[in-house]
């Protein structure tokens, strides 16, 4: 079982409203350097914990496609950093 900490939820809602921003900003640049220290340190986990693909957005398929792939960039830098503890995750040793 996972148990969240603050920082965790925190993460996880600044995420969102990086994603909800996203939208309608006009600067995406500048929108990532406001968001950039939180997205740096985006763990793999915290994916499913956002709420911004959840059904209640009412986000379709294309919509969902086109963002994902410009987070894949977004994120990276985050996912790149972080330490897998190989001896948790049996299926990747």
């Amino acid at each position: 079982m996972v148990v969240l900490t603050v920082e965790d939820r925190l993460r996880h809602a600044q995420i969102d409203r990086f994603l909800e921003e996203y939208w309608i900003a006009q600067d995406k640049k500048a929108l990532y350097l406001k968001y950039k220290d939180v997205l740096d340190h985006v763990q793999p986990i915290d994916m499913f914990y956002i709420t911004h693909f959840s059904d209640a957005q009412g986000l379709n398929v294309e919509e969902i496609r086109k963002l994902a792939g410009k987070l894949v960039n977004v994120f990276s830098h985050g996912f790149n950093a972080y330490r897998w503890d190989r001896d948790a995750f049996e299926m990747i040793r």
